[in-house]
């Protein structure tokens, strides 16, 4: 049962970290575009600014469980390197258990403001009046997978496997 949800923890992780990249596509397509109209056609995309920034944040909050499931996010190991090996494993779960109780409730917060946001119908103050419901959803998925991947590196830690 573990192993079965550490996987489906993994995939989601995958999948935000496959979305983090299509964003920062999105991003580097938005500015060429920018740049392009800018300078042959002399003329500015209106929305450019306001959805580079939603582009920006989105990449970066999605990204993370991809990166805590590929041990990508910086990690102290000059001080769990010096305790004895028992030692070291017990501050690596008490560690991941707080990033986990962060993570989740970082991720409780954001579904929260995006749900209430979206019930409000609050649009944004740019000429492209969006709806601000949806670029904080989907922020939210970040650290909802962050948290599942923390919850899949501390059934990992917990069953003597190691965890990235």
């Amino acid at each position: 049962m573990r192993a079965h949800l550490c996987r489906i923890c993994d995939w989601l992780c995958d999948a935000a970290g496959l979305l983090s990249a299509g964003y920062i596509a999105l991003l580097a397509i938005l500015s060429i575009a920018e740049i392009f109209c800018r300078n042959v056609l002399s003329l500015s995309l209106p929305f450019a600014t306001e959805y580079a920034g939603y582009l920006v944040i989105l990449s970066l909050l999605t990204g993370l469980g991809w990166a805590m499931k590929e041990g990508a996010h910086i990690q102290v190991l000059l001080v769990r390197g010096r305790l004895p090996e028992r030692l070291g494993k017990q501050v690596d779960m008490a560690t991941s258990i707080l990033a986990l109780l962060v993570s989740t409730f970082f991720a409780i917060a954001l579904w929260r403001f995006g749900l209430v946001t979206l019930a409000r119908g609050t649009l944004s103050y740019f000429p492209s009046q969006t709806p601000l419901a949806i670029p904080q959803l989907l922020m939210a998925i970040g650290p909802t997978t962050l948290a599942l991947a923390c919850a899949a590196r501390i059934m990992r830690l917990h069953a003597g496997e190691t965890a990235p």
